[in-house]
């Protein structure tokens, strides 16, 4: 039988097909919901969520691997036992091989999904990142074997969920930390992706490197205890070599998945006083930054707080906007996105400091009128629970009313008269008599 023959075989039995779907729709279903979460269709934030995602193909690889192992040892097929080191790679090399190339295959199935709804995004921006996407493949592939090693050393019908839980933990926990050498020695995940950012393809290389290292160590290690020999040897010295390399390679990175700096790609402008301007991957929201940023402007002009030019910028470096704009930042395009960045804009540019504080904790309640009509819940006072009433002070509910029922051009004159004494959290019930 031809090693090809028993690998189909393999492939078709039931474990190994349960396994590949539930990584399919797992994976899918996980990646997805991370798009979606971010409202952006990015090539850096879709490649992110099929890095995260990734995890439950790690978990179903390395379980479904140890049962494999597990049910092969208590089995204790005397074919097996009398095998040489060679013949015993060649039978592995199909069955484990077959598991890890299902499973593999139920990830290419997200890999694609993912990547046909990218292209059909009208607001799309970029592609997903191929290397990264291949690195985290070729680990996918590896936790079978990983698996399978130690379902084998540990024959027990609580290994595989003891070893999925393992590897579940290590990727969420390990895998999570930024700025750690540590988590880039295992496989990524819960990454948090940003379109200002690019992946960094070195670093997926060195995981891949080291990870094959690992696993090939102790897959030769396991081979030599059958039958010793000197070519094994050397193989475990080559595997222990690309061991070291990969983990060489990865810790100068510092922890870091991303290229330094970032990256603005051209922005699209629309509108006029103001005008908007974002990024192809924020397109979605500008019409909605529009209408929040024009109402906005309309309410502060003549104030130092005006301005007719907005752009999309990422946060600290790289922020800085074109002479005569104003950043605003976002990291959602979800629907209401925009009163995020409006609400952001208001306590950057029209405070001094924050209305809690002791020094302007009495005029808190008073700003929050003015914060409400700001961002247009005047009306309907839902935020009166945020701000309550003080002792002894005038009914804030009753202010409240009084100035919204000033026509719109009365409140203007109002802001305008106490601009100085909002943005210095100095209001008091008097500057609405």
């Amino acid at each position: 039988m031809t090693l090809l023959t028993m690998a189909l075989r393999s492939a078709r039995r039931a474990p190994a097909l349960l396994a590949g779907t539930i990584t399919a729709v797992a994976c899918t279903v996980w990646a997805e919901s991370i798009v979606r979460g971010y409202g952006v269709h990015d090539g850096v934030v879709a490649t992110g969520a099929l890095l995260t995602s990734a995890v439950l193909a790690y978990v179903v690889a390395a379980g479904a691997g140890a049962w494999t192992g597990m049910r092969e040892r208590q089995w204790n097929l005397g074919a097996l036992s009398r095998l040489g080191a060679r013949r015993w790679y060649v039978d592995r090399l199909a069955v484990v091989g077959a598991l890890a190339a299902v499973i593999a295959l139920g990830y290419l199935v997200a890999v694609t999904i993912i990547a046909i709804d990218l292209a059909a995004s009208p607001y799309r921006n970029g592609r997903l990142d191929l290397t990264g996407v291949a690195a985290t493949l070729l680990m996918i592939v590896l936790h079978a074997p990983l698996g399978y090693l130690v379902g084998r050393l540990i024959p027990r019908v609580i290994t595989p969920p003891i070893v999925a839980v393992v590897v579940l933990v290590a990727s969420l926990s390990l895998g999570s930390l930024y700025g750690v050498p540590l988590a880039l020695l295992v496989p990524a995940a819960q990454v948090d992706p940003s379109v200002f950012v690019r992946w960094n393809g070195h670093v997926f290389a060195a995981q891949a490197v080291w990870f094959t290292g690992v696993v090939a160590v102790l897959a030769l290690l396991a081979g030599a205890r059958r039958e010793p020999s000197k070519p094994l040897g050397i193989a475990v010295a080559g595997a222990a070599a690309l061991l070291v390399a990969g983990a060489a390679l990865v810790v100068p990175y510092h922890g870091q998945r991303f290229a330094p700096g970032v990256t603005v790609d051209p922005l699209s402008c629309t509108g006029a006083r103001p005008e908007i301007c974002v990024p192809p991957a924020y397109l979605g929201v500008q019409s909605e930054l529009r209408q929040d940023f024009g109402n906005l402007m309309t309410k502060v002009a003549g104030t130092p707080a005006q301005s007719d030019r907005f752009e999309l910028r990422p946060r600290g470096v790289g922020s800085k906007p074109s002479a005569g704009a104003r950043s605003i930042h976002l990291d959602y395009a979800t629907a209401g996105a925009a009163a995020l960045a409006r609400q952001e804009y208001i306590e950057s540019w029209l405070k001094e400091r924050y209305c809690w504080e002791p020094e302007g904790i009495e005029a808190a309640p008073w700003e929050g009128i003015v914060n409400q009509w700001l961002t247009e819940s005047l009306e309907d006072g839902r935020q009166d629970g945020t701000w309550p009433d003080l002792v002894g002070a005038p009914d804030r509910r009753a202010v409240r009313e009084r100035f919204a029922h000033l026509t719109a051009s009365q409140q203007h004159v109002w802001f305008v008269a106490h601009y100085k004494s909002f943005v210095r959290c100095t209001l008091t019930a008097e500057d609405f008599a």
